[in-house]
């Protein structure tokens, strides 16, 4: 639900408040999450692979230490490999 992914991307912290904020104005005629998400990776609040976390995960992970996670990059045996922002 929008609620749901609303909640979820406040929970996960990739945005600012102000760009959160931003984001909630975006969603607020959508009444499908995965329209609202659409448009939130439109404005290029997110990527398109966060927004499938956002949409398809309990508690998705956007960070590993330093590092906000963009987009799953590769896969493979010995692990996965992300595109991720140094913050």
């Amino acid at each position: 639900s929008l609620a749901s992914l609303i909640e979820r991307l406040k929970a996960s912290r990739l945005l600012s408040a102000e760009q959160f904020d931003q984001a909630c104005r975006l969603l607020d005629n959508d009444s499908a999450a995965d329209h609202g998400a659409l448009r939130l990776v439109k404005a290029e609040l997110i990527t398109r692979w966060q927004a499938r976390q956002l949409l398809t995960t309990d508690k998705p992970k956007f960070f590993i230490g330093q590092y906000r996670l963009q987009k799953e990059i590769g896969r493979g045996s010995m692990g996965v490999v992300y595109r991720a922002f140094h913050l």
